[in-house]
């Protein structure tokens, strides 16, 4: 508990045991200082309401001394209104999308990991307070789709649900700029800025990182540029929230922790580096965290499992199918597995790109013979994974060909274009690939959704976020991105909100050898640890 009281004109803060980490978290964000003679923490007097949204923010109960209004009990008010205005055009929230709005209004930095497919752009919309000036960073994919949730998109069937709000989409570098009130300006990650030290920030900005796993790479020009953007908004009062399911797509603790620096909670989580990484890490390699040091991140994220909440979306089901090796394909494979053993690797460091990396063979210090080691791994790697892409196609198309014929539309996914493209041929078949325009992509989506097509295939880097595809519940894995989370992401294109089958049955299909059972395994395992570090308390 953090206790408010009037001090001097002044307002201080006191620790009422609480954790010492979490206050000094909620102090540090305010910029309080120690006062050595009262031994509390002093803000100025007109920061209470902020004081109050960062202490409920960061997990804490409140306690209102002396002088403190008792407005500051309830921070969060404005979404029950907001809910009810929705019902009466006919729009519902979800009693765990109403909690989750309540969750981001109520603080100023937030990270909300919800399972994908749950509707976490509606709940921002339903957070954001009346006249609010927002800047929503977003896949390109998905500006359109914001967009649509604002201001409402007939054409695609998508109800309005802020429409006194007017959504700005920026195209093209050099297009940022700053809302006016009531307004939302989204841009995409390719064009954000680079800020100035010295640029003029409005007050009071709420700043929307969406697909925040973007945001992973924390040495990344996107990274950095976006940081600078977080940074300067929360300087000026304003808020930073960062939307994900899947804060951790490879098992690369690194990446979770350049997420929550992206919006300013990594000290409130884990209060410092040395501490994170003597919890995520053993002799320089993940591991799975003791649960009492992930307490620091459940306070200051909030993540709901579809199973936990909405009973109405189905669950996953799992099917593999074993296909037989053609001549080119086997070859690729025993040669990958050769290149491996000269270079004292096993397939499943193949799948740790973590161990690639410690093996010490990428770098220029090397000298030319490990350079050449770890180009000639890579190389037969990315081989005897086209090879088993071609060889898998022809079983997957003759699989899409029973479905239609059962009337069942389908899905199909892969991390190489060949196998899609492949199904681009037959007929009322669509296919998305990298560098599809938006409007395409938006139209075969609505063409699929719509029934005009017998089944969608896409690549998982291009399919797999901002659409929904509900309309099938079988979808077909060719193969996998090396990234776990990028599967999860395409898997839930069609195991979200919309989707009316009992279960949603995901159909992967695995080469007869071991390259491809031992590397997709091994994905799993990376998945299994990811859920369980990410997983709500």
């Amino acid at each position: 508990m953090i206790r408010l009281e009037a001090h001097n004109g002044r307002l201080s803060l006191r620790s009422v045991g609480e954790s010492p980490l979490r206050f000094l978290g909620v102090a540090g964000a305010l910029g309080a200082e120690f006062d050595p003679v009262s031994r509390t923490h002093l803000i100025e007097w007109d920061q209470r309401e902020r004081a109050a949204r960062e202490a409920i923010g960061a997990g804490c109960a409140l306690d209102l001394g002396r002088g403190v209004g008792p407005e500051l009990q309830s921070t969060a008010g404005e979404v029950e209104a907001r809910t009810a205005a929705l019902a009466a055009r006919d729009l519902h929230l979800y009693p765990y999308q109403v909690e989750g709005a309540k969750w981001l209004e109520a603080r100023q930095r937030a990270l909300l990991t919800d399972e994908m497919g749950l509707g976490k752009t509606v709940m921002v919309l339903a957070a954001l307070p009346e006249s609010a000036s927002a800047v929503v960073v977003c896949p390109a994919s998905a500006k359109a789709v914001w967009a649509a949730h604002i201001e409402g998109d007939r054409r695609g069937g998508t109800r309005a649900w802020r429409p006194e709000l007017m959504a700005t989409v920026l195209q093209g570098r050099r297009s940022f700029r700053w809302p006016g009130r009531g307004e939302v300006v989204i841009l995409n990650y390719d064009i954000l800025p680079m800020l100035a030290a010295d640029a003029e920030v409005p007050h009071g900005v709420i700043l929307v990182a969406d697909e925040a796993h973007k945001l992973k790479g924390m040495h990344t020009a996107r990274t950095k540029m976006f940081r600078a953007l977080s940074e300067a908004v929360l300087r000026r009062e304003g808020r930073a929230w960062a939307l994900t399911g899947t804060p951790l797509v490879n098992d690369n603790p690194d990446e979770l922790c350049s997420v929550l620096r992206c919006v300013d909670l990594f000290i409130a989580a884990f209060g410092c580096k040395p501490r994170f990484d003597e919890e995520f890490y053993f002799r320089g390699y993940p591991r799975h965290p003791r649960q009492e040091a992930l307490a620091g991140l459940r306070a200051v994220t909030m993540r709901r499992l579809r199973a936990d909440v909405l009973t109405q979306l189905p669950p996953k089901r799992w099917e593999e199918h074993v296909v037989d090796l053609d001549t080119p394909a086997r070859d690729a494979c025993n040669e990958l597995l050769a290149v491996l053993q000269k270079a004292g690797l096993t397939l499943e460091q193949l799948a740790e790109d973590r161990q690639i990396a410690g093996a010490g063979m990428a770098t220029e210090d090397d000298g030319p013979t490990q350079q050449e080691q770890f180009g000639s791994v890579m190389g037969s790697l990315s081989r005897a994974r086209r090879a088993l892409a071609r060889c898998k196609a022809p079983a997957v198309v003759e699989f899409a060909q029973e479905m239609q014929e059962a009337g069942e539309p389908l899905v199909v996914f892969s991390a190489h274009r060949a196998p899609v493209e492949a199904f681009g041929r037959l007929e009322k078949w669509g296919t998305i690939l990298g560098g599809v325009p938006a409007a395409q992509r938006a139209d075969l989506v609505s063409q699929f959704q719509g029934g005009h097509l017998h089944g969608l295939a896409l690549t998982i880097r291009a399919g797999g976020e901002a659409i929904t595809l509900t309309r099938a519940h079988q979808v077909a894995f060719v193969d996998l991105d090396w990234c776990p989370g990028s599967n999860s992401q395409a898997e839930d294109r069609l195991c979200r909100i919309g989707q009316k089958a009992e279960a949603v049955v995901i159909h992967r299909f695995i080469a007869d050898h071991e390259v491809d059972q031992r590397v997709t395994h091994a994905l799993s395992r990376k998945q299994a640890m990811i859920s369980a570090t990410i997983r709500p308390s």
